[in-house]
């Protein structure tokens, strides 16, 4: 099996505020912002079932899968009015501020499972994932943006084993061990970028006022 998706969405968003409506901005302003999403996904998964005997069956499922996101905004902003309830950028008293900010990240996946029951009430299960989450990658390095998941399921059905009580219909053992991992879908955590300075003019930057941390850990 193969399957692709596109999801790709736009939204225009702006806010209307009056003359005197507070302490703060008393002279209106009006606010826009224009934000693209898109997001593709590709996946495909093998599938293998036998039958060894009249007590075993056995399986296999494996498969891989992409995703890559990508993310822009874009916003104005006129904070003082000249004219009130005049809501378009011609009638800023000011400077029109312009704030963008624009994000991609990609996250690759393999996985696999493989099951085994002995007469249909034993059963196991062993399943694997491999991940790779850009988000944790570096421009200086690319290792350590993998993390690894296992994960062991294993059940009993005793009342399809032995011969239960009347009262008891149905009785299962079941035991689960596992580890899990996660990657953060916020990128460029792991090394330093510069803010814009000013909005007016996109050529200057400011030094980055968040600490980074290039060895995140899932």
């Amino acid at each position: 099996m193969v399957r692709y998706s596109h999801d790709w969405s736009e939204e225009h968003r702006a806010q209307k505020r009056p003359y005197d409506a507070g302490s703060r901005l008393v002279k209106g302003s009006f606010r826009t912002q224009d934000i693209r999403g898109e997001e593709r996904t590709a996946d495909f998964l093998l599938k293998y079932d036998k039958t060894l005997n009249s007590n075993w069956k056995i399986g296999a499922t494996g498969g891989g899968s992409t995703l890559t996101n990508t993310y822009s905004r874009v916003e104005l902003r006129a904070d003082s009015l000249k004219v009130p309830d005049g809501y378009f950028f011609e009638n800023a008293a000011g400077q029109v501020l312009r704030i963008p900010w624009r994000s991609k990240y990609v996250i690759n996946s393999f996985y696999g499972v493989l099951n085994a029951s002995y007469k249909d009430y034993l059963f196991f299960d062993l399943s694997a994932r491999q991940d790779w989450n850009s988000v944790l990658a570096s421009p200086y390095r690319t290792t350590g943006s993998g993390f690894f998941y296992p994960a062991l399921n294993t059940s009993y059905v005793i009342s399809d084993a032995y011969k239960m009580p009347a009262v008891i219909n149905f009785a299962k053992l079941r035991l689960s061990l596992s580890s899990v991992g996660s990657g953060s879908t916020i990128p460029y955590r792991t090394s330093y970028n510069y803010e814009i300075a000013n909005p007016i003019f996109d050529s200057a930057y400011l030094n980055p006022s968040i600490l980074t941390n290039p060895d995140l850990k899932p």
